[in-house]
């Protein structure tokens, strides 16, 4: 089953969401602090290749 991933990144804390092809949510809609280790802690296990969309604005 494909996975879709999508990260809302603000100043201080990005918003993570990890979708399955089926539309169903996979873990948690996670809010993160910004840094590598927080957002691997949610996406780290996914397969390599996963599609990400990312937006990221300011103001």
């Amino acid at each position: 089953m494909s996975v879709y991933v999508g990260i809302d990144m603000h100043r201080k804390r990005s918003q993570i969401a990890v979708v399955e092809d089926d539309g169903a949510v996979r873990g948690a809609n996670r809010n993160v602090p910004n840094g590598v280790e927080p957002v691997l802690s949610v996406i780290g296990d996914l397969p390599i290749g996963a599609p990400v969309a990312f937006e990221a604005a300011y103001g």
